[in-house]
Order: C-alpha cells, then structure tokens, then sequence
C-alpha cells in the first residue's frame, strides 16, 4: 500500500486544494493534454472547431486554458451564449465587450480608443466604464433589441481586422447551441461568415452534443463540413488519480492509493464530480485519510445539496422517479429487459423506455459504456440511502 506524506506542514486548518463548481485554472487544472494540443494548434492555424462533451467535463476549463495558451500569438474574443439567459441584446453586449477587448485591433492604436471601435458598429451600444476605465458595451432591454445578425457580421470583421503574419484571430462561443434562442438563421450566418473570413477560427462549444452534432456533423446541418470535431471524455482513471493524490500531497495531508482510487471511482467518471468528493472528504480528515473520511465526506456532499436533490425529484412522474431510484440502486445495461420492468412495476418496456428518455432528456441519466445510469454519483448516493 502506497502512502503519501507532507511533514512540512504543521496546522491542521489547511487550504482546500480542491476546486469544483466552475472552470478551473492553473494548479487545479489536470490532463486534457492532447485535447489541449490540438485545440491550441487549430486556433492559431485558422482550423474552425466544435468542442462536445457531457456536462462538467471541462469544456470551459479546456478553453480558458487554450485561451492563455496562446495569448502571445492570437486575438481571442470569447463569450458565453448561455450566460445570454435569452436576450439578444445581452449577447450582443457580451459579444462587442469580448471583442473589444481582444488583442491586436486596429482601434487599440488611436488617442480615442472607444470612439474608434464604436465607430466601426452598426449597432449603437451604450458605454458603461468601470472604476479601473475598463469599458463595457450594453444594449437597454427597453429599447428596440439590436438585430444578432448585424452585431455578429460586425464582431466577424472586427476580429479579422486583428489578423496579422504574425498573429491569429479566434472567435469562441460556448453553449453555441443557445444561439438558437437568438434566430434560427444565426448558425447558418456563422457559416457565411466564416466562409468570408478563413483567418478567424471559429471554436464553438456546448453541452448539448445532440444539438451540436445536428449542427456540424449531418449533412442537413447548417455548419456540416466547416468543423474540426474535438470530443472530451472522461480523463483517464491513473491520471485523474495521480492527480488527486498530489493535491492531497499538496494540502499537507496523508491518502493511500487505495483511498484515492475509491474517490475517484465513486465520484467518476467526472472531472467536476471527482474534485468535490475530494474537496468533501480533505475537508472532513484530519492529517490522514481512512475509509471513514472517504465516507463523511460522500455524506457531506449528499447533505450539503439534499433539498436541491428532493426539488429535482418532485417534478418527475411517479414513473420517472421510480426509475432513477431502480438506476441508482442498480445500473441496468437493458433497462427493457422483462426482468428489469418487472422489478420496477413498469407494465411494459415501452413504459420504461419513455421515462428513460426523459430521465435523459432532462441530464439525470446518462449512457456510460452500453449503460445507463444516474449521471450525478450524489443524487445516486442521496437515491440510494433514501430507499434503504
């Protein structure tokens, strides 16, 4: 059995050296590093690309990194579709401001720096300058909404100004698929668009792979045959344990590889789900951690979200609950299976074959390996403790 110990340190009110619950960067980053490779080299290469992966998988985590990767040599302007909440003109605010701030433009290099890159808009934004002069662009709610499309075709031409011998031009647009909220037209205008500027690699990214599969990867989609296609998986179990153990190592607290191994089985195959069952479990060990702590720490976790988990049960049928409750006491290869719908009173396979494409649907279950299972590994330790 392999120990790991830090005799440096010497309280044991110790920093967490886990993160989970958004993008993480710098020493809590970990793998992805061939994903990161050919991200990198496409961006700077002008290499349109669609980055996909399940939910907390890393995607934002991945561009970020790729984002500082290759500050010295591009102009990125990122923004989240998403974080758009279904306005149009808070995308296209996002949108102006990321590109503004964006390395290289033309507007940059003048006395008047703001005027000269609202200058260059059709779209007349409204100017906001925070306490350090950092300016940002807004469009009032209130006001007739700027058309996406025109902010769009502006930020496209903006970001191949920047474009140099030596330096490229990067547009990235994450949860793209909420593009759709804007226009339905919108992806078949970032084809034009990047069809007219080759020099602006375009990556987009989102959660919803059907969504973006429909979009760059069938011959009917409007962005078909424009994407380099880049898939995040899970990280590879040794590495992502590797990791782990390190940071304990790094937090000044002892962990056996046994132990190490059970977080990240028990928690996996999420990168986000791994680091907060690390971050529970380093919260409730003292200077070594033994199987009890592994399993506080699993109780913690469940209890710190149990209402959030009960809130999410009560709007499922009966049915559906019923059936994430079997899943989560037994994953299930063949969930149609007679002997399956019998044990979960199902009248039928095509009854559990709706509820199960609901429960998937809705992201609280999830194909792994040719199985299906609860996708969130608390809610499948909170299912489990709930039906005894």
């Amino acid at each position: 059995m392999i120990c790991i110990t830090q005799n440096s340190a010497t309280e044991l009110d110790l920093a967490n050296p886990f993160q989970y619950g958004g993008p993480v960067s710098g020493e809590y980053f970990t793998g992805r590093t061939e994903e990161l490779r050919a991200l990198t080299t496409r961006m700077v290469d002008g290499i349109n690309v669609v980055l996909m992966s399940p939910r907390r998988y890393g995607k934002t985590s991945l561009l970020m990194r790729a984002v500082a990767s290759v500050g010295p040599t591009a102009s990125v302007a990122s923004v989240n579709a998403m974080a758009a909440t279904g306005s149009p003109a808070r995308f296209a605010s996002a949108l102006l401001t990321a590109v503004y701030h964006s390395k290289g433009g033309a507007w940059h290099k003048v006395r008047n720096v703001t005027a000269s890159f609202v200058s260059r808009l059709r779209a007349r934004p409204m100017l906001t300058v925070d306490d350090s002069g950092n300016p940002t662009f807004t469009f009032a709610e209130s006001i007739a909404a700027p058309d996406p499309a025109e902010v769009i075709t502006d930020a496209y031409g903006l970001m191949a100004s920047t474009v140099t011998p030596d330096r490229a031009a990067v547009l990235i647009v994450d949860e793209f698929q909420d593009i759709l909220d804007f226009g339905r037209n919108l992806p078949g205008l970032f084809k034009a668009l990047a069809d007219q500027y080759p020099r602006v690699a375009l990556v987009i990214s989102g959660s919803d792979e059907r969504m973006l599969s429909q979009l760059t990867q069938v011959a009917a989609g409007p962005l078909f045959g424009m994407m380099q296609p880049i898939h995040l998986g899970p990280i590879p179990v040794a590495e992502m344990s590797e990791f782990i153990q390190s940071r304990f190592l790094a937090g000044g607290k002892q962990i056996n590889a046994e132990l190490v191994d059970r977080v990240v089985e028990t928690a996996g195959p999420t990168p986000n789900d791994i680091q907060h069952l690390a971050y529970e479990v380093f919260s409730n060990s003292d200077r070594e951690v033994t199987a009890a702590t592994v399993a506080a720490g699993l109780a913690s976790a469940v209890e710190h979200a149990a209402a959030s988990f009960a809130d999410t049960l009560a709007q499922l049928s009966a049915r559906q609950r019923r059936l994430l409750a079997a899943l989560a006491a037994s994953a299930a290869p063949r969930p149609s299976s007679a002997s399956f719908v019998a044990g979960t009173g199902f009248a039928n396979a095509s009854g559990v074959r709706t509820a199960l494409h609901r429960l998937v649907d809705l992201k609280l279950v999830a194909l792994r390996d040719g199985v299906y299972v609860v996708a969130d590994p608390f809610i499948r330790a909170w299912l489990r403790d709930l039906t005894g």
